[in-house]
């Protein structure tokens, strides 16, 4: 597989310029990359496809519309118990990118944000860069107790969505 790792605890100007409102100082994230050998339209199509994402991402259950400024809920395994909390999409742009960040009672602590962009290769398939992101007061613990689990699952993620995409369409 073709991943590549992000750096962590750099600043990123997109992220300030998509509605990010925490200071950059305090920002921190993580990421992984992979070539999906299919068109960068359909992996688009199985990202936004909500109702549908456990078929691919079994880790990940999401409740809600894939539409700018929705309101959505996002529930993750852990173990065998099952965390919801409230998201909100901040951009979506088809067929390139979404994402989601955190919303609720916990953003006056840390804050997340999960994004999708998906690039069209020079042979038309695609690559796929996934990130997550921590800031707010607490990013910094957050990003010490959490962020090599989390870089672990996109990882997982990553392999998931090109196995999916690869096996249900052809490019």
């Amino acid at each position: 597989m073709d991943f590549n790792v992000y750096d962590v605890s750099i600043p990123c100007k997109a992220i300030i310029e998509s509605g990010f409102a925490f200071t950059i100082t305090n920002m921190h994230k993580t990421g992984i990359s992979t070539s999906i050998n299919v068109h960068p339209k359909d992996v688009f199509l199985v990202l936004k496809d909500f109702k549908n994402y456990s078929q691919w991402n079994p880790w990940i259950t999401i409740i809600g519309e894939p539409i700018q400024n929705a309101r959505i809920k996002v529930s993750r395994r852990q173990l065998s118990l099952w965390k919801s909390l409230s998201h909100k999409i901040i951009t979506i742009k088809a067929p390139e990118q979404i994402i989601w960040r955190s919303d609720n009672w916990l953003n006056l602590l840390v804050h997340t944000e999960r994004a999708h962009i998906v690039h069209t290769k020079a042979d038309g398939s695609s690559f796929c860069v996934t990130k997550f992101y921590f800031n707010g007061p607490l990013a910094k613990i957050a990003n010490m107790l959490y962020i090599k689990k989390i870089h672990k699952g996109l990882k997982i993620e990553a392999a998931a969505l090109k196995f999916y995409c690869e096996k249900h369409f052809k490019k």
